[in-house]
């Protein structure tokens, strides 16, 4: 990925302000876009642009597709983080558009969760498109269209366009290639083709669409028209009862090092996503417990939030395939989900406890939904009542820093404790500090 994401706000203004222009001179042409993101910069900066695009949409020849966010990473986010790119992404899409997406749209990504085709369907898609995994390297995926299986069964509808790409530039060659690379023809003699520059190149050109127009029916080649993607997954439905099913992951055997390369974003991200859930329970607990006079969820502030993290699961940052640019706007977009986050956490916590300078006791709260026992820092202004106070006559301090540390044990899941300093417990031996 070689640019910032300020250029693609840019690009996404200029490749889809060209298509539209397309469009009035080529009535039959059909032009696909995903990723809720781009779309809400483009009403954000463009917003002249934006109703342009609406009104294409509501024609059927700018079709938002994928249901997501962004064109996320499937291997690093946690399940939590996939659903968020769904709800997040089929929420605009229905607000901006008047419809939630049926097809998940996702051809550019390192490997594919087995967890997705549950999430899919509980997010009201049921179709998937990639083609990704045509660039193997080792074993050829022995598929074109296919019902992938999820672990608890779900299963969705998939196509990965046998062209092998999805910026194709519209030549017979091509249209011929995705004849014989067709795997599943005996069940389905159509497949989507894909065409346009991709990587920022603007999309697809006048000269393409001439092509395609001159190679709507020519005898020695397939039959080409233009249609929504939906109007190929409804056609195989009705038509190809056989398919075969692949259950499980989607493994992606071509790029590697998506799990360890920058891998201070991939910490960034991980700690973002459990802030974000421990300060949605608490502000939930604060909220049941002080009554909506008292305490005000703050939902806006935390789908912003949850936005900038998503945004960072693009398949191109968090698994380490972007320029140092990209990482430098990714750090300060953490460290403002860091600050914030922590900020409404505190808060949710203070109506919950009351202010922490007027309690005696040390309040725990286990925020995962599992018994645990973990050693913490008592905070400052109670360190003396642990020092003076305490039961056992020896007090543990942290070498690093000095801090006074004791052991919660054994506290429930979703669960609150108090500490008194006269109960502190001693850790074990083999319990090890970091």
């Amino acid at each position: 990925w070689l640019w910032p994401f300020d250029e693609t706000k840019r690009k996404a203004a200029r490749s889809w302000s060209t298509q539209l222009c397309l469009m009035e001179d080529y009535p039959e042409y059909k032009f696909a876009a995903s990723q809720a993101q781009q779309f809400e910069w483009l009403n954000e900066n463009y917003p002249s642009l934006f109703k342009r695009i609406q009104a294409k949409a509501r024609t059927g020849q700018f079709i938002p597709i994928g249901g997501t966010w962004v064109e996320m990473d499937c291997n690093i986010p946690s399940g939590e983080s996939l659903v968020r790119q769904f709800l997040l992404g089929q929420r605009f899409f229905k607000q901006h558009f008047g419809e939630t997406c049926d097809v998940f749209w996702l051809p550019d990504t390192f490997g594919y969760s087995s967890q997705l085709p549950q999430i899919v369907r509980l997010a009201g898609a049921k179709y998937f498109f990639t083609q990704k995994l045509s660039w193997n390297n080792i074993n050829t995926f022995p598929n074109t269209t296919f019902r992938w299986v999820g672990l608890d069964g779900s299963h969705v509808l998939t196509h990965m366009a046998p062209s092998n790409t999805y910026g194709a530039q519209c030549r017979p060659g091509e249209l011929i290639d995705s004849v014989k690379r067709h795997k599943d023809i005996a069940y389905s003699n159509e497949s989507l083709y894909l065409f346009g520059n991709g990587d920022g190149g603007g999309g697809p050109l006048r000269s393409m669409l001439e092509r395609l127009r001159r190679m709507q029916s020519v005898d020695g080649l397939p039959q080409v028209r233009q249609a929504h993607p939906r109007e190929f997954y409804e056609h195989v439905e009705k038509t190809a009862d056989e398919l075969v099913a692949w259950k499980g992951e989607l493994y992606f055997e071509l790029h590697r090092g998506t799990y360890t390369s920058q891998s201070n974003n991939k910490l960034w991200n991980r700690r973002s996503e459990f802030l974000l859930r421990d300060t949605e329970l608490l502000c939930t607990i604060a909220q049941t417990q002080s009554g909506e006079n008292e305490y005000k969820y703050p939902a806006q502030e935390l789908t912003r939030l949850w936005k900038l993290v998503c945004l960072n699961q693009f398949h191109d940052v968090v698994p380490g395939s972007a320029i140092n640019m990209v990482y430098r706007d990714s750090d300060r977009m953490y460290e403002d989900v860091f600050d914030s986050a922590e900020k409404l956490r505190n808060h949710a916590v203070a109506c919950i406890y009351g202010e922490a300078e007027l309690g005696t006791n040390l309040a725990v709260f286990n925020t995962t939904g599992w018994m645990r026992s973990s050693i913490i820092t008592v905070p400052d202004h109670l360190s003396p009542a642990f020092i003076l106070q305490n039961g056992n006559g020896v007090v543990q301090i942290r070498e690093s820093d000095g801090a006074v540390i004791t052991l919660a044990a054994n506290i429930p899941g979703f669960a609150a404790h108090t500490i008194d300093p006269e109960d502190t417990q001693l850790m074990d031996e083999d319990m090890q500090l970091r």
